[in-house]
């Protein structure tokens, strides 16, 4: 019973691992060949006016909209200043947290949706952190208060210039591809 049952099942792997193999091979053989496919035939050129739309620049209209949408975001600072509600001593951290933020943020992004962007304004407004948190200098505790708005101070400012010059930057690529496919030169692009 027991003395052609190990050759039995020896026969029966080898069998296995042959089938395996085929598939393994047939399955290569189909990526080969798709991959082969997508790459010669799947690529369509691009028109020979591809060239001719060039990326729009942002317009008042288009800061606009960009001031527009980010003055109705009003909590922002409200999420950045959240975790110094339980900070010790209590409404003075957060209150310091929210002059830092509130005195930059919407600064920033006013400078991040201006057409000519640049990172010198949002110095500019980093500097200003000084006058915007004076109030809180002498306040017990003496260091830690102005230093924590000075900080928020400058998050914010990071910040809404970051969001921004990208909410910008998207605004403008958007209708850029609405005007390369009115003019035919984008097919099935995906959008991102």
């Amino acid at each position: 019973m027991y003395a052609n049952s190990s050759k039995r099942y020896w026969k029966k792997r080898k069998k296995d691992s042959y089938a395996t193999n085929q598939i393994f091979v047939i399955g290569f053989i189909l990526l080969f060949f798709t991959s082969f496919v997508y790459f010669k035939l799947g690529k369509r050129k691009a028109s020979p006016t591809s060239h001719l739309i060039p990326r729009p620049n942002a317009t008042e209209i288009h800061v606009k909209k960009c001031t527009i949408y980010f003055k109705s975001r009003q909590n922002e600072c409200l999420m950045m200043c959240n975790s110094e509600r339980e900070s010790v001593p209590r409404p003075a951290m957060y209150q310091a947290c929210m002059q830092g933020c509130t005195s930059s943020f919407f600064l920033a992004i006013d400078v991040g949706c201006s057409a000519d962007a640049s990172t010198e304004g949002i110095n500019i407004i980093s500097n200003s952190a000084y006058e915007d948190c004076s109030k809180f200098q002498n306040m017990l505790p003496k260091p830690e208060l102005y230093t924590k708005c000075k900080q928020y101070h400058e998050i914010a400012a990071d910040r809404g210039f970051r969001m921004g010059s990208r909410f910008l930057s998207n605004l403008l690529n958007t209708e850029w591809r609405i005007q390369k496919m009115a003019a035919g030169q984008i097919i099935n692009e995906v959008w991102k």
